[in-house]
């Protein structure tokens, strides 16, 4: 059997201790699933393969912990479990209270754990903001604080979009300085 899709966003694994953790049965546990997926957009895998990682998941985590005191869920994985209780309607003292004891040595902080709770609970997922997402307005003051021409300059090469605004600013600086040498040229 292979490993479920390495380009999945859901930690399969730390969803599938939790649900675990909760007696749910490997029926439930893919609803769960399947309603992640559905929130935020990706493919479910098979309800069989699926099935064969939640008999599989417990057993491998009960080996992992007693070789090395500790588990190796990333702590990025313990979100989606927070979103799966959001989507379940869980409060989040019991949310936070069943995390900390499923996965206790990753040592869940209770504000970062409220912080996901409350963004999942308004419908804030996982979506990406990326500096081009940024309104002209706030990269063009951002280009205003650049206080030398180098700076200046590499603004410009950023993106097409980076260099119309750097160009259409006012800079920053009042005078540039430029050095001559017999083999070089220097700002």
């Amino acid at each position: 059997m292979t490993r479920p899709p390495p380009d999945s966003q859901i930690d399969l694994r730390a969803l599938i201790l939790y649900d675990d953790y909760q007696r749910k049965t490997a029926g439930k546990s893919y609803e769960n699933y399947e309603k992640l997926c559905d929130t935020i957009g990706e493919k479910a895998i098979s309800c069989d393969v699926y099935k064969y990682w939640f008999n599989r998941y417990p057993i491998e985590e009960c080996l992992t912990r007693s070789e090395s005191d500790g588990s190796n869920i990333p702590a990025t994985g313990i979100r989606w479990c927070i979103l799966s209780d959001v989507i379940s309607g869980k409060c989040a003292e019991k949310s936070i209270d069943d995390l900390c004891e499923v996965f206790d040595e990753l040592k869940i902080d209770k504000e970062d754990h409220d912080y996901w709770f409350k963004r999942f609970g308004n419908g804030h997922l996982f979506k990406r903001v990326t500096f081009s997402d940024l309104p002209n307005e706030i990269i063009a003051e951002i280009v205003g604080k650049c206080d030398s021409f180098r700076s200046y300059l590499t603004l410009r090469n950023v993106s097409r979009r980076l260099r119309a605004i750097v160009d259409s600013s006012k800079p920053a600086f009042s005078c540039i300085t430029v050095y001559v040498g017999e083999d070089s040229i220097e700002q």
